[in-house]
C-alpha cells in the first residue's frame, strides 16, 4: 500500500513540476491507472461491508494499536531523562 501511495504522489509532484493543471477526475483516472498497473482489485460498487462492521473492526484495530502506542510512549521528561543520562555517563568516562 506504501508504495502505491508513494508512486501516486511522485506522479502528483511531477504534475506540478510540470504545471499540468489536473481535474478531481483526472486524479481519480491516474489512481486507476497506478492500481491497474499493480494488478490491484478496483472496487466498482459500494462494498459489502456495513458501517457498523467497519467501525467494529476500526475499533478492535485501534485498540491493538494503542496498546503498542502507549508502552513505547516516552514523554519530554522521559527524553530529558535519558539526555541527563547520556551526559552524565559521557562526563564520567570524559574524567578517567
Amino acid at each position: 500500500m506504501t508504495r502505491i501511495v508513494n508512486a501516486y504522489l511522485d506522479l502528483a509532484e511531477m504534475r506540478a513540476e510540470e504545471q499540468v493543471p489536473m481535474k478531481m477526475e483526472d486524479w481519480a483516472e491516474q489512481f486507476e491507472g497506478i492500481l491497474r498497473l499493480s494488478k490491484k482489485e478496483i472496487l466498482t460498487h459500494a462494498g459489502s461491508i456495513s458501517a457498523q462492521i467497519a467501525e467494529e473492526h476500526a475499533l478492535s484495530e485501534f485498540k491493538k494499536y494503542r496498546v503498542k502506542q502507549d508502552r513505547l510512549y516516552q514523554s519530554d521528561f522521559d527524553h530529558v531523562l535519558l539526555e541527563l543520562e547520556i551526559k552524565e555517563v559521557s562526563d564520567g568516562k570524559n574524567e578517567q
